[in-house]
């Protein structure tokens, strides 16, 4: 049992989660490490390993943790909702800093990143659309797929990172 936290304390798993999307922002997923995230936390390598397996789950868990937001839930529906010809670049203010971290998954050199990134919007455009994953014949998944790509390449593009609308959500993390 690890020792008591003071109150306003932020828990290990909370800093190593926060310095994930710290990292991310400023160096490639490749590139990233264990002690780097230690080090970004502000915690031991042993706090890292207790809570983590690897970067691997720590990455899976901030995506898991981040994706489960109403913010993101709602940028993303709002995304693959197509409720009018203009409004996918009306972008609610308060997105921007949810938008930063889907385009630094979406730019990431890591395809675990960007498929953790296309399940999530598979997830919920199926929702929205009320559709059986199950019930998709295997030519229907390679054009959602294919469609998936596509959505996730542009969201990690150059273009929507230096889009006007949008660079003040991608100067910070």
């Amino acid at each position: 049992m690890g020792r008591p936290r003071k109150k306003d304390d932020i828990s290990a798993p909370v800093k190593i989660e926060n310095a994930f999307w710290q990292l991310l922002g400023i160096e490639s997923y490749s590139n990233m490490t264990i002690q780097k995230l230690a080090d970004a936390a502000g915690v031991n390598r042993n706090a890292v390993y207790y809570h983590y397996e690897n970067v691997d789950d720590v990455a899976k868990n901030a995506l898991h943790n981040f994706l489960q937001k109403d913010i993101v839930d709602g940028f993303i529906r709002q995304m693959i909702g197509g409720v009018g010809k203009d409004s996918f670049m009306k972008i609610d203010e308060a997105y921007m800093p949810e938008i930063r971290r889907i385009q630094l998954c979406a730019s990431s050199d890591s395809k675990y990143l960007n498929q953790i990134l296309k399940d999530a919007i598979k997830d919920k455009w199926f929702d929205k659309l009320k559709i059986d994953e199950s019930k998709i014949y295997e030519t229907e998944k390679l054009s959602i797929e294919f469609a998936l790509s596509g959505i996730v390449a542009v969201l990690g593009s150059e273009a929507v990172a230096n889009n006007p609308l949008l660079c003040c959500c991608f100067n910070d993390v």
